[in-house]
């Protein structure tokens, strides 16, 4: 169905011309209310068992929303996949779900993992998180890991016992043993040791609550010339056969072969066979050791086993009876030959013998297997554009009660881990991809610097990775990117009021700036706008402006090239039933360059916005202005409404208004009010000095889409209320409006709803005051009036007649009932599709 706007010449005496501007007092109409904030009965949870189920109820913020309907699902990856964390190899998420999530919010886990729910409203696109895990539990297998296949005589390499889940605790110890110690031998770190040419076995056993289980690797020995790399003796006469495998060994340098024996000349002698070397050291037989220490693993994670440390002679390998003492038993203590790990920390093992010592220090961590970060790109997707812009800028404190020139500032930004909480950002490491304007401290992990001068709006992309994951070999690892730009960073109204009155600076909101009813001074609160916002979703409202003689510029821009993007402006709580007895002020003005000046604004935009709860929703005063991707509602009288006038002989007030792909809904006059005047008030045309006229023409252009969700019932019909004190002379021009649409004339234009009533539609109201007619409504590429383009391109026109004895016609265009795409019965809902469509524009059918 094709969306038609006709134009209605109303023939209205000149008293209601004269007094368009007041025009909607008393009227009352329903509003549509959004949906402003979404909570859940819980952030986190952990399930305790595969299988589980855990119910998430959400509360839906302001209880008088219009649709309180909400949604669940996993959270996805920036590539749309579920960004799920499986702990347990054995699943496999090609052929079963992982997680399954009912309607009414009931979350099932399937196997070992940990995955975000997002909560999302149909209205509005608010949304809540909960971080779900299944506890680590018992361990259900064990898989040993070797680094090769094959290894030769004297080689030494550490196994990996791998769990799954791979966040299951392990309690005690790893039991590790080879099923043929002539072949190979482990000690109860894990390390292997090859001896003699054959296959083994290796097994590690753990224990999990009641249960043992076991995972074994078949490995093969071969080859190799000598024990080890570098082989300690107490004499320097060693038989070759202490030391070495094969017996066709020469001296590379500092000894000499006799009789089946190294002779060594000083204290190192370095030897070779089949290619292969050793070093040969002669040391004293009394130094120790802790076995295979070169080999041990320097972090041992809380919950995840205990370290064997056994102190040997060097030289003969046997094992050395005396105390290990522990740094600080607060992090790890020693304990029947095993180093037990107690809290996150550094800490040093030391062994002492007969006047020698040795030591052993390692780091106690918590073991990451995964993670999530504190900030991500879907919880910042905000508002109609689903964008969140950042400040490199921002207040110290963030919460004070006033804000000056001496408040302190800082250009950074933290990042934190949000799960597991146990974490900390020194447990990972930070990278930037853009250093030039976004680099990370050396010495304070997560700490972002930003550049102090930026140019334009940059996306920067971090990555957080963990330093120590369960597995070295298995990187865990998370990018988040955003956007930033030179602002303020604002988190309430305060600061906001501050840097957007006071220091005049670019504005990038992480709250909203809400002056609350009954706020000291509130009612007096404005805001002169000379720089960019990036509103980021959130809201500048005024609750205490609740006066009736108050209709005042609430938010007002008066500086060229200022764009307010993607905030919610309003001026009272939500209401179901509004009019402009309880609706009061200006949402948002588009005005001439600073106050106390002349002269015409341009560049001034406002793109992907709510207006609402306003008497006024945006009213234009000498400027070029654009206002695309927005929903104005809810306001008592125009949408928006431009207007020019003729203030001087040297200066007048005219404007440039383009509005694309936007919607007006719930408004009690028409959704765009256009008024303007081509003389002054002595009737003279204005020129410049060069002799040339003024433009005075007010020209509203209109591309893409614009829907009027704006119907009015006959019975209450009243766009123009008190505008007289006298009730009689009231009463009789809204008898007369009513007439004009209730005859037979206008037939066309009206629409029966489900309820039987008859509605008209109001869409663009068209004046030029007193003067002569000196208004446009033109489309994409017009350059001068050329109504028959209104008709081309969106099928718009209006109906001419002769206006003899009439001061001056008054264009009303609105959908004609038999075409009309939408109904009195419709509702506009502001859905994340219809976000869509405000941003990109709408596809022809």
């Amino acid at each position: 169905m094709k969306k038609v706007l006709i134009g209605i010449v109303l023939l209205i005496p000149i008293l209601v011309i004269a007094c368009v501007q007041i025009a909607g007092s008393i009227i009352s109409q329903s509003a549509y209310v959004a949906v402003e904030k979404i909570s859940l009965n819980a952030t986190e949870h952990v399930f305790e068992n595969v299988g589980d189920s855990f119910k998430l109820n959400a509360g839906v913020y302001p209880k008088i929303a219009r649709n309180k309907e909400v949604k669940y699902y996993v959270m996805q990856t920036p590539e749309g996949k579920d960004d799920i964390v499986y702990m347990d190899d054995r699943f496999d998420p090609e052929k079963y779900n992982a997680v399954v999530i009912s309607d009414d919010g009931k979350v099932t886990v399937n196997t070992y993992c940990s995955f975000t729910v997002v909560c999302e409203s149909v209205s509005a696109g608010k949304r809540a998180f909960c971080h779900f895990r299944v506890g680590s539990g018992k361990v259900h297998t064990v898989s040993v890991v070797s680094p090769k296949e094959t290894l030769r005589k004297g080689e030494r390499v550490a196994f990996i016992a791998k769990t799954d889940p791979q966040d299951a605790d392990i309690d005690g110890r790893v039991e590790w043993t080879s099923n043929n110690e002539a072949v190979a031998t482990v000690d109860q770190n894990g390390i292997v040791r090859a001896v003699s040419d054959g296959g083994v076995t290796i097994t590690a056993k753990v224990r999990s609550g009641e249960a043992v289980v076991e995972g074994k690797c078949v490995i093969n020995v071969g080859g190799g010339a000598f024990r080890d790399d570098v082989i300690y003796v107490s004499s320097n006469e060693v038989s070759l056969s202490d030391f070495a495998y094969v017996t066709d060994v020469t001296v590379v340098s500092g000894g000499r072969i006799s009789g089946g024996k190294l002779i060594i000349d000083d204290k190192v002698a370095c030897v070779e066979a089949n290619g292969e070397q050793a070093a040969v050291k002669v040391i004293d037989p009394k130094i120790l050791e802790f076995l295979n220490a070169d080999l041990m693993p320097t972090k041992l994670f809380i919950g995840k086993g205990q370290l064997a440390l056994t102190p040997v002679y060097v030289t003969t390998g046997e094992p050395a009876k005396c105390a290990v003492v522990s740094s600080d038993e607060e992090i790890a203590y020693y304990k029947d030959g095993f180093i037990v790990p107690v809290s996150v920390g550094k800490v040093t093992f030391t062994a002492e013998k007969d006047g020698y010592t040795t030591s052993f220090s390692l780091e106690v961590k918590r073991a990451v297997s995964y993670f999530f970060l504190s900030d991500s790109e879907l919880s910042d997707k905000q508002g109609i554009k689903q964008t969140t812009v950042y400040g490199n800028k921002s207040f110290t404190d963030k919460s004070a009660g006033s804000y000056s020139a001496e408040s302190v500032t800082e250009f950074t930004r933290r990042f934190t881990i949000s799960s597991p909480t146990d974490l900390s950002p020194s447990d990972f490491r930070w990278e930037s991809d853009r250093p030039d304007i976004a680099r990370f401290d050396d010495n304070d992990a997560g700490l972002l610097h930003y550049a102090e001068n930026i140019s334009g709006v940059q996306k920067v992309t971090i990555t957080a990775t963990a330093k120590y994951p369960v597995y070295e070999n298995v990187k865990i690892q998370r990018k988040y990117s955003f956007y930033l730009t030179e602002a303020v960073n604002t988190y309430g109204q305060k600061d906001f009021e501050y840097v957007a009155n006071v220091s005049r600076e670019a504005i990038s909101m992480h709250g909203d700036a809400i002056v609350e009813e009954g706020q000291e001074n509130g009612r007096w609160t404005n805001y002169y706008v000379a720089k960019n916002i990036y509103g980021n979703g959130h809201m500048i409202a005024n609750y205490a402006y609740t006066y009736d003689d108050r209709n005042n510029d609430f938010v007002k821009i008066i500086a060229n090239d200022v764009t307010v993007s993607n905030v919610t402006v309003r001026l009272r709580t939500p209401v179901e039933v509004f009019h402009d007895k309880n609706t009061f002020g200006k949402a948002i003005s588009f005005s001439e360059n600073e106050f106390g000046t002349w002269g015409h604004a341009t560049g001034q935009r406002l793109e992907y916005s709510i207006v609402e709860f306003a008497r006024h929703g945006i009213t234009v005063y000498g400027t070029d202005v654009e206002i695309e991707g927005c929903i104005v509602r809810n306001v008592a009288k125009y949408g928006i409404y431009a207007m020019s006038r003729c203030w001087s002989n040297d200066y007048v007030q005219c404007n440039n208004t383009t509005v694309k792909n936007c919607v007006f809904s719930n408004i009690n006059c028409p959704a765009i009010g256009i008024e303007s005047g081509s003389t002054d008030y002595n009737g003279e045309v204005v020129k410049k000095p060069d002799g040339t006229p003024f433009q005075t023409k007010q020209i509203v252009k209109i591309e893409g889409f614009v829907d009027f969700y704006n119907w009015k019932s006959l019975d209450d019909l009243n766009l123009l209320g008190d505008i007289t004190d006298n009730p009689i002379i009231n009463k009789a021009a809204e008898d007369y409006i009513k007439g004009q649409f209730s005859g037979e004339k206008y037939v066309d234009f009206r629409y029966v709803g489900n309820d039987g009533k008859e509605y008209v539609n109001l869409g663009i109201f068209k004046v030029g005051g007193l003067n002569v007619a000196n208004a446009d409504i033109l489309t994409s590429g017009d350059t001068e009036e050329d109504e028959s383009s209104l008709l081309d391109k969106y099928e718009l026109g209006h109906i001419v007649e002769d206006l003899r004895g009439i001061v001056k016609p008054v264009y009303l265009y609105g959908y004609m009932a038999e075409t009309a795409p939408i109904t009195p019965d419709m509702v506009f809902e502001d859905t994340l599709e219809a976000y869509k469509e405000l941003r990109e524009g709408r596809k022809e059918s």
